[in-house]
């Protein structure tokens, strides 16, 4: 079988982000992403060159598709988005959403950050880049990979970028063993995707059914999920408890057992309201 793709390891997703900064792309081309991409994404993206553009989303945090000729055009050099959302759980379009910037711009290099699809669905194979991070599909943490689509017309660049932080970076190169330890992982999740996906869905829904016949104790309201079953990740269940703050939620909820995020990881306590939620057009009052 023709191997048509190549791994770049890592120390981690946000480690792997940083090659898109490898990368030689115009002054005069413009990066379009969406607002709610991942922090470290969004640094890197903020690094690159030309005009900054963002994909509006709806409610819900699908990219809304009749928008995407009035950000994309003949000038975009790069186009990121998510597949999966790290902490809303949403699932993007992204047949349609590629489709509709290739017929714009067929030249545009295309980045998925599929940190939270790899190992649970099938992955974006249209995308020109994909990243991955390992311990989010029972791999050791600190592994990640870029996987390069070696059809891409950027294949060349990407495999330039990721030389070129091997010989100058210390930081994020990876074990031998963990890398060997991250594709096992990989394997092993693929073989037992479906199953595994199956009984998640199972567990979400019902989590979905007995979450909405709650009523809170102290003002009567009812928990809002944030995003419907049918367009959501059944590995992630976003929830708003209205007037209660989440931090607060974590830790009085963390004394039964019960596990939960008052947001990603790497913004917790960050203060301000979830940028997430106010991206989505939510009321700061209602994004904490």
């Amino acid at each position: 079988k023709q191997v048509e793709d190549e791994f770049y390891f890592g120390s981690g997703a946000s480690e792997v982000f940083n090659l898109l900064s490898g990368c030689s792309f115009p002054e005069c081309g413009n990066v379009v992403s969406t607002e709610l991409e991942h922090p470290a994404a969004k640094y890197n993206l903020a690094r690159l060159p030309g005009e900054k553009r963002f994909l509006p989303v709806d409610g819900q945090g699908r990219v809304i598709l009749s928008e995407i000729p009035r950000v994309v055009d003949d000038k975009t050099s790069l186009v990121f988005f998510h597949q999966v959302h790290n902490e809303l759980g949403t699932i993007q379009e992204w047949t349609e959403i590629i489709a509709a910037i290739r017929s714009i711009n067929a030249t545009s290099m295309i980045v998925v950050d599929a940190v939270q699809a790899a190992g649970k669905f099938p992955l974006c194979s249209e995308a020109d880049m994909l990243v991955i991070s390992g311990h989010k599909f029972g791999a050791a943490v600190g592994g990640g990979a870029a996987i390069f689509n070696c059809r891409s017309r950027y294949a060349k660049m990407l495999h330039s970028a990721a030389e070129k932080r091997r010989r100058e970076y210390y930081a994020g190169r990876v074990e031998v063993a963990n890398a060997m330890a991250l594709i096992a992982a990989l394997t092993r999740a693929e073989c037992k995707r479906e199953q595994n996906c199956n009984l998640v869905a199972k567990l979400n829904k019902y989590l979905r059914m007995e979450l909405m016949r709650l009523e809170l104790p102290l003002n009567h309201k009812k928990i809002k999920l944030t995003v419907p079953f049918e367009k959501a990740s059944p590995y992630i269940l976003h929830l708003l408890v209205p007037d209660y703050q989440g931090a607060v939620l974590v830790r009085y909820l963390g004394k039964y057992g019960i596990c939960l995020s008052s947001g990603s990881a790497c913004q917790t306590e960050a203060g301000g309201p979830n940028q997430n939620l106010l991206a989505l057009g939510y009321k700061p009052a209602a994004a904490y």
